[in-house]
């Protein structure tokens, strides 16, 4: 299956979206914020998200290095050491997008697609480039 670079699962209009490469990363945006998953630490995200929300507790639910947790009104969701701080609203659209893309992620995985082996072109010059001009990933 000829595929792009990247394959959009789940888009929220002016706040977010999430996509997946043809690397197999997750690419998780929300406003001006860009993190990249491995596919499994995404599903796990998801998982929380969904706890956090019946629970809505002030007290933090973690799952190793993520963690969720409802203060003020506000929901906190970490990855690593970045957190987002997100109104109850904001978080519901969010945990959405994710639910989505999760939706559509286990589509496309169990397509079987995603597994074929993609063609290898090299990318060609542009007139100006030089050959030994160092590329930089899309990603």
């Amino acid at each position: 299956m000829a595929r792009t670079h990247f394959s959009r699962l789940a888009y929220v209009p002016g706040q977010g979206a999430v996509s997946i490469c043809r690397h197999g990363l997750v690419h998780l945006t929300w406003e001006n914020l860009t993190l990249r998953l491995q596919r499994s630490v995404f599903m796990r995200l998801g998982r929380l998200l969904e706890r956090g929300l019946a629970t809505s507790s002030s007290v933090p639910l973690y799952d190793q290095d993520l963690s969720v947790r409802s203060h003020g009104g506000e929901f906190h969701v970490a990855v690593a050491s970045i957190e987002l701080t997100l109104s109850a609203e904001t978080y519901l659209a969010f945990r959405g997008m994710i639910r989505q893309a999760l939706q559509r992620l286990e589509t496309l995985l169990a397509s079987g697609g995603w597994e074929e082996e993609e063609d290898d072109e090299p990318l060609a010059l542009l007139p100006w480039e030089e050959l030994d001009t160092p590329r930089f990933s899309l990603n």
